[in-house]
């Protein structure tokens, strides 16, 4: 498997033992294409076509462009790295490719590091009702959230601000700015953060680096509510409004999958049938007793992932 590289600094304890000068991390494509579909699941918008085909509406808004960044991914000399197709495009098409590559190495290391196994976006969760963000002195302009929040069993709350730039040059200004951004929020459900860290990833020939800090923060402004059951089903939303004729059972290493499978080819996606039939009986447990549902791994050309999900492109 190729490499990626990251370093950690000012991480808190019990955190502090992750602090790192660069250090290689194992790293595949259809790892960064699972994160990327996930982060896509809950920023993009379906309605316009949910009607006409809900599968087809989720490929055409999550799926593709996930395969399109993707498709600027590749493998040089045991680096995972952005391919030389990225030269040829304008500033305006490599800036989305940057931000969603930031996003996905954002969901990447939160998971291997921390064990977050779903960033839940912030704004999403707000648009779904499943979160407010109060400020503390509602009189002052309300400064920018950042993009993310996830918790773990042991009831830690997490903040990720990702940035992704395609220049080193840009790399400072984005991480300062992540700063203030991941800085802004006070307490989830009366829970400080753990870690409010900024994941910048520079996108270059060379390879993916990302920098992970957790500043200190000072006044933050706002705070969260978080109804972590509507948050859940907001993550999962587009699989849970699907039709099962919809989907097509494949098992994998002992557990059902059922997968959207792409009409025309080059990618399936999918998600754990028992987590769907919980979500949908309204019996979802973010964290059930002895919490080792799904395990992160690479099986027969499937990434599965410990939210449930499933990739797989051919």
């Amino acid at each position: 498997m190729p490499n990626v590289s990251y370093s950690v600094e000012l991480f808190p304890h019990p955190y502090d033992h992750l602090n790192t000068l660069r250090i290689d991390h194992p790293c595949s494509g259809l790892d960064l294409f699972r994160f990327a579909v996930a982060n896509k699941l809950q920023t993009a918008s379906f309605s316009d076509r949910w009607s006409r085909s809900p599968t087809r509406a989720v490929f055409d808004s999550a799926v593709e462009p996930a395969l399109f960044v993707y498709s600027n991914v590749t493998t040089s000399i045991g680096r995972l790295s952005v391919h030389q197709n990225f030269r040829v495009l304008t500033p305006t098409e490599k800036g989305p490719i940057s931000r969603q590559l930031g996003e996905a190495f954002a969901r990447f290391y939160a998971q291997k590091l921390l064990g977050v196994s779903k960033l839940f976006v912030l704004e999403s969760i707000r648009a779904q009702n499943a979160a407010q963000v109060h400020f503390h002195n509602p009189n002052v302009g309300r400064p920018k959230q950042p993009d993310m929040i996830g918790n773990t069993p042991d009831g830690a709350w997490h903040v990720l601000e990702a940035k992704g730039v395609s220049l080193q040059g840009n790399l400072s200004a984005a991480m300062e700015k992540g700063k203030v951004q991941a800085a802004n929020i006070k307490d989830i459900n009366g829970v400080i953060p753990s870690t409010r860290i900024v994941a910048g990833t520079l996108i270059s020939y060379d390879g993916f680096d990302t920098t992970l800090t957790d500043p200190p923060a000072e006044r933050a402004p706002a705070f969260v509510e978080v109804d972590v059951r509507l948050a859940n089903l907001a993550y999962y939303r587009p699989f849970v409004d699907l039709r099962r004729e919809d989907l097509s059972p494949v098992v994998v290493e002992g557990v059902e999958y059922l997968f959207m499978t792409n009409q025309g080819g080059g990618a399936e996606f999918g998600i754990a049938r028992r987590l769907l039939d919980d979500l949908k009986d309204d019996s979802f447990e973010a964290f059930p007793v002895g919490f080792d549902r799904f395990r992160e791994r690479e099986s027969d050309g499937y990434s599965l992932g410990t939210d449930g999900y499933a990739a797989r492109l051919s």
